[in-house]
């Protein structure tokens, strides 16, 4: 009947909605594992910590624990160093000497090793630096203008150097060739600093760039094309798997067959009936071909106790 028919549609309706927002839950957890997996960090910053002792000063910084620096992947690796404008770190050299009243420009080397996880250095690189020169009128000048600042604890006789080890690297190889330490180290015993931090930017292109800068369009589109695909290997396989699932068949009982002997007693011998089994004998369905064809003779019974035949 169209009641099972409709029990199952209703149920197969429900089942694919709840499997189709299952899927849509799939689908988010997936983009955020690609997106993980894929999508580098586009910038860290290390503070470093130098070590001073006989030596140069040195310090060594865990880039990222997490394995943030991927293989085949331009990354710019760059320092910032805050000097202060002292007269020791004006005159810098293996023979420094400082001069009172003017000193020659100072010049230092920085260095840095990048090295594996598995202890391999895989690159060092030496850059020089350099303090800005300042003439002794100039430096007068500028800190009689900027006193108010300098006593107020506003601001410091400092300056901030900028040394880019390498640019548009890429790690080539494996996870292994990626590096997760650094070793810095300032090839000067004289200079004066107040503070070294690290930095590493990624130089996203193409795909990687979009998903980065542009998380929420890139996630919908990403969201909606694993959806989709998901829904349409679901689809043809709920409808493959459904169409063997027979459907419920109302069970209907037929009326039974007379035999040969019940209709011929039907249709010759007359049948002494009282009037309830003559109203059950009218509305009765396999009956009723039969007595469409003959119509019986019976007898009737009245109070008085007298027959009474008539013609049906």
């Amino acid at each position: 009947m169209a009641w099972p028919i409709a029990v199952k549609a209703v149920s197969g309706s429900i089942l694919y909605s709840v499997g189709a927002f299952s899927l849509l839950a799939v689908s988010c957890l997936s983009y955020l594992l690609f997106f993980w997996n894929y999508v580098p960090v586009a910038g860290i910053s290390r503070e470093v910590f130098l070590i001073f002792g006989q030596g140069n000063p040195w310090a060594e910084i865990l880039i990222d624990p997490f394995g943030g620096l991927f293989p085949n992947q331009d990354y710019e690796l760059s320092a910032d160093l805050v000097v202060p404008n002292s007269p020791s770190n004006i005159d810098i050299g293996p023979n420094a000497l400082i001069i009172s009243d003017i000193s020659p420009l100072g010049n230092f080397m920085i260095k840095i090793d990048l090295t594996a996880a598995s202890n391999e250095t895989l690159i060092t690189i030496s850059k020089p630096a350099i303090v800005t020169y300042v003439s002794p009128l100039i430096h007068s000048i500028r800190t009689l203008v900027k006193s108010p600042f300098y006593i107020s604890g506003m601001s410091k006789e400092t300056e901030r150097l900028s040394i880019t080890f390498i640019s548009d690297y890429a790690f080539s190889g494996g996870w292994s060739t990626t590096p997760k330490l650094a070793r810095i180290e300032v090839e000067s015993r004289q200079l004066r600093v107040y503070s070294l931090k690290l930095h590493i930017f990624a130089k996203l292109s193409g795909l990687r760039w979009m998903m980065y800068h542009h998380r929420f369009i890139s996630a919908a589109i990403f969201i909606l094309i694993f959806w989709a695909v998901e829904l349409l290997f679901t689809t043809a396989a709920w409808i493959y798997i459904w169409s063997k699932i027979p459907s419920p068949k109302a069970k209907v009982e037929l009326p039974r067959r007379l035999t040969r002997e019940e209709q011929e007693l039907i249709n010759e011998e007359p049948v002494d009936l009282d009037s309830s089994e003559v109203d059950s004998l009218r509305l009765s369905p396999a009956l009723g071909s039969s007595s469409r064809r003959r119509r019986p003779t019976t007898r009737l019974s009245d109070s008085s106790g007298s027959d009474m035949s008539r013609d049906r």
